[in-house]
């Protein structure tokens, strides 16, 4: 479990790949993301200049919190 970190990544990617595009205004991108794809979202956009608007779907507040709630189930170990 990487708690986002691939996906930063990814999402870093595609957002130099849309700033580059010639029909987007001065390389300003808007990010949409849901759940997971929410709380990458926010960190991603925490802290890259690009992104200039974002909305937030369903964003857990907490990663560590929802794992254990997630793996609540399957015993102490799991959660760990």
């Amino acid at each position: 479990i990487t708690f986002g970190a691939t996906e930063r990544r990814a999402l870093q990617v595609a957002l130099g790949y849309a700033a580059r595009k010639p029909d987007v205004a001065g390389g300003r991108v808007g990010v949409y993301g849901f759940s997971m794809g929410a709380f990458v979202a926010a960190q991603v956009a925490a802290v890259d200049q690009r992104v200039r608007a974002v909305v937030l779907a369903a964003a857990p507040g907490d990663a560590f919190a929802l794992t254990r709630h997630e793996y609540a189930a399957k015993g102490r170990a799991a959660q760990w």
